[in-house]
């Protein structure tokens, strides 16, 4: 009965073990039907996103310093260039000044000098000596222009002759200054005219200058970028990748870990299963060792029915005495 009732509950955990099987069986192709479970060296290939993300960082960090000195170098050139422009620009508005005062000045003594030789040649007519390059002697009126009275004093002749002398030598006089204030005033202007077309010319090379070391730095700038702009496209793409092969990662080891307690849910029952088939195969050498011993008895028995049909039958033979 034991055994009987130990084969049943055996028979029960196999049919078990089998369900549970192929449960977890199905349960596990299930599970990595539905997943990307390629396991094949998926460490390796994070390790290596790793490493290159590591010398992106590292070529990034490297064209940031590069960026930086050539930007900090570039600037104080182009500074050291504006400072000295604007210097050439301050040259030249004073030269632009000085052309101007120069320019006001040699009118002012052009208008003077005009004046003056008018002053001169209309003192000469009134005095009737004629035009400039005319010798002529000075003639004293006979009578006063003033009041028109007639002039008999040779005295007062020689007094109208001294004034008038002296009106003419003071306006050569101003005449000879006017042309020394014209010849240097047109020699000032010149060189002022000079010196601005220098400075112009100074202004426009520095300019010049600024632009094309501008547009350089430009260059070196823009190339310095566009690699940059590219070493960060590529951390961003592994970045990217990262991400994703360490949620693949995540889920092969969640899949493997849901995997891993089915089979050890498995191997639960298959102890279970293990210890009933024991304890069906200690009731089974128990029953045999009950058989054998009933087999033993048995002999025994039909021994000793042998020994006393035998003595009966002496008995029958020789009777008791006899026996």
């Amino acid at each position: 009965k034991k055994l009987t009732t130990a084969k049943q509950y055996v028979d029960k955990r196999k049919i078990e073990v089998e369900s549970a099987r192929k449960a977890a069986h199905e349960k596990e192709q299930l599970l990595l039907s539905g997943a990307d479970h390629d396991t094949s060296d998926i460490e390796g290939i994070i390790l290596g996103v790793q490493e290159e993300m590591k010398e992106a960082r590292s070529e990034i960090r490297t064209l940031e310093e590069e960026f930086s000195i050539i930007t900090k170098e570039g600037n104080d050139e182009i500074n050291i260039l504006r400072s000295r422009l604007e210097e050439k620009t301050t040259s030249e508005r004073k030269s632009a000044k000085d052309v101007q005062f120069w320019q006001r000045s040699h009118d002012s003594a052009s208008i003077e000098l005009k004046s003056a030789e008018k002053h001169f040649v209309t003192l000469r007519a009134e005095w009737n000596l004629g035009p400039i390059s005319n010798n002529s002697s000075l003639i004293t009126p006979k009578t006063c222009r003033s009041c028109g009275q007639k002039i008999t004093s040779s005295s007062a002749q020689n007094h109208i002759r001294s004034s008038v002398e002296k009106q003419l030598e003071e306006a050569t006089k101003r005449i000879a200054q006017a042309q020394e204030s014209v010849s240097a005033a047109s020699e000032a202007l010149e060189k002022a005219v000079d010196r601005a077309r220098i400075d112009a010319a100074e202004v426009r090379d520095c300019m010049e200058l600024i632009r094309h070391k501008e547009k350089s730095h430009r260059d070196k700038t823009d190339g310095i970028r566009t690699k940059l702009k590219q070493a960060q496209d590529v951390q961003s793409k592994l970045s990217l990748d990262l991400a994703a092969y360490s949620k693949k990662a995540k889920q092969i080891a969640e899949v493997d870990l849901i995997i891993s307690k089915l089979r050890s849910d498995v191997e639960r029952v298959e102890d279970v299963f293990n210890t009933s088939m024991e304890m069906y195969q200690n009731q089974c050498t128990e029953v045999e060792r009950i058989d054998d011993n009933i087999s033993g008895l048995k002999h025994d028995k039909d021994a000793l029915t042998n020994e006393v049909k035998f003595t009966a039958l002496i008995v029958d033979v020789f009777g008791t005495k006899g026996v």
